[in-house]
């Protein structure tokens, strides 16, 4: 029987491969190099929201999204930690660095966070978009209807949120983004 923290990584390592497959000229791409003591401060700067506190992934946890990433050029560092709403864990917040030149590709966007979200809920459903706080962002039902996943770019940052609860991740989106 897997755990929540378990279900949770699954689901996070579903995005991450489902990133392999977006646009991107993969020649130009530096290859992956995901650590969680050595990304970028832009990538282990998780925003701090009233209500919501953060848990680290267990090493063996963050091995196994490490090894999902390794193939995958379109990674140049990663964040993940376990949001917790009450002591409990709500849901994950992942920060993933793009190299700048293929962030900056046309369409990029428009591609690869939806595709990102559609791996993430494991969805043939296109997810959609709206406008919060002058943000682009993109969201989508889990598969269980009951939670929501969300993601967004900024430069070359794409921050994820998978939670059980879609009124928690909206909440969390809404307060990351003011």
């Amino acid at each position: 029987m897997c755990s929540r923290r378990f279900t949770a990584v699954v689901l996070m390592v579903s995005c991450v491969l489902a990133l392999a497959g977006c646009s991107g000229d993969d020649s130009t791409s530096a290859s992956p190099k995901p650590s969680q003591s050595s990304v970028s401060a832009d990538v282990s700067d998780f925003p701090e929201i009233p209500g919501f506190s953060y848990k680290g992934l267990s090493p063996a946890e963050f091995k196994q999204l490490n090894s999902a990433l390794a193939k995958t050029p379109q990674i140049n560092g990663v964040d993940a930690k376990f949001a917790t709403k009450d002591g409990k864990e709500a849901g994950l917040v992942m920060r993933v660095a793009i190299p700048p030149e293929t962030a900056g590709l046309e369409g990029f966007e428009e591609q690869f966070v939806p595709g990102m979200l559609a791996g993430i809920a494991q969805s043939s459903t296109t997810p959609t978009q709206e406008d919060i706080n002058g943000t682009k962002v993109f969201t989508i039902a889990l598969a269980n209807q009951t939670g929501a996943a969300y993601a967004w770019l900024e430069g070359s940052i794409a921050t994820v949120l998978v939670f059980k609860d879609s009124a928690d991740a909206e909440t969390f989106a809404q307060a990351a983004l003011a």
